[in-house]
């Protein structure tokens, strides 16, 4: 299973990475995410 990481974590390594939001189960969609930055929010309410 790949590593999850939540909104606010600081990014590790710079990828493209897959969300998957819990919940209400929206589309998955990806981000592209760069080292020392921080996760996006996911737009949850």
């Amino acid at each position: 299973m790949a590593d999850q990481h939540k909104p606010g974590e600081t990014v590790k390594a710079s990828a493209i990475y897959k969300v998957v939001k819990e919940g209400d189960g929206g589309p998955e969609f990806e981000v592209t995410c760069v080292e020392g930055e921080h996760f996006p929010p996911t737009g949850g309410r």
